[in-house]
């Protein structure tokens, strides 16, 4: 499936980790969040060996490694210092998961290894994804419509990896167009825009005595907003296959929420006084 997200923006944060996998080989791994406008900061994943798989030294590692280390961010100095960076090979992937009440939580990432500065170019935040779509559902709020339209389109990745992403629109004609052109099976390739906002909810609890106890709680927002879409065209994958994507993308969801909650309770089974505990 065809899959670009293309970002330019500052760079507002540099996270990463070097370590060694099961496979014994060194790697990097982290990301890097692309203010592309107000209030939209788009994290972009990243993960290189060191030694590509005949042992010579990775080049993509080497660029990352550069990336880190001299990338100015708006975190660490300023908002004018920061590098303008773009992503041209971007790609969406599906990051969701069961929650505790086994509603399933709908999340993507984008990923990308190769970053560059472009200091001056305008701000990007545009995605293009080819898939077929799975289903059509309109959101309701409060037993009411609200307008908007998701649209759960299945792209094959890496591996045949199936991702179900879930996109909006919330454009009138773009809606009435999906709800009366495009159906369940049909090939389809939307273009639009990567929205990601974060929001800080201040939570108060009453103490005992002296003053409420406060933590702070983020929320975070993310949207693929639909702009423009192609001509629905017939599925170049059978049902049979399209079927087998989705059972095997299933499984594997199944398989990660058992291990969040053997997880879970490991840490419950632990006394009170060290959970949540850890090392480096």
């Amino acid at each position: 499936s065809f899959n670009k997200v293309t970002l330019t923006g500052k760079v507002a944060e540099i996270t990463h980790r070097k370590d060694v996998n099961k496979n014994g080989d060194k790697y990097v791994a982290g990301e890097i969040k692309i203010e592309t406008g107000k209030d939209n900061i788009i994290p972009v994943s990243f993960y290189q060996n060191e030694l590509t798989k005949d042992k010579n030294p990775n080049r993509v590692y080497e660029g990352l490694i550069t990336a880190i280390d001299e990338f100015k961010t708006i975190a660490k100095d300023g908002r004018d210092a920061a590098d303008v960076i773009t992503v041209t090979s971007g790609q969406l992937e599906e990051n969701s998961f069961y929650g505790r009440d086994d509603k399933l939580v709908r999340k993507y990432r984008i990923s990308s290894p190769f970053f560059n500065r472009k200091t001056g170019a305008a701000p990007a935040n545009d995605f293009v994804v080819d898939g077929v779509v799975i289903n059509t559902n309109e959101e309701i709020k409060n037993d009411v419509p609200s307008g908007r339209l998701f649209v759960d389109l299945l792209v094959v990745g890496y591996g045949n990896r199936g991702n179900v992403l879930r996109l909006v629109v919330e454009d009138e004609k773009g809606v009435n167009y999906i709800k009366s052109s495009i159906s369940a099976g049909d090939e389809v390739k939307f273009a639009g825009q990567v929205l990601h906002s974060e929001t800080n909810e201040e939570i108060k609890e009453e103490a005992a005595f002296g003053a409420p106890i406060v933590r702070i709680v983020t929320r975070t927002e993310q949207k693929l907003l639909i702009t423009s879409a192609t001509a629905a065209r017939e599925s170049t994958a059978s049902q049979e296959e399209i079927d087998t994507i989705l059972a095997d993308r299933e499984g594997k969801l199944k398989v990660d929420k058992e291990k969040q909650a053997q997880k879970a309770k490991k840490e419950e089974a632990k006394p009170a006084s060290t959970r949540g505990n850890f090392s480096l």
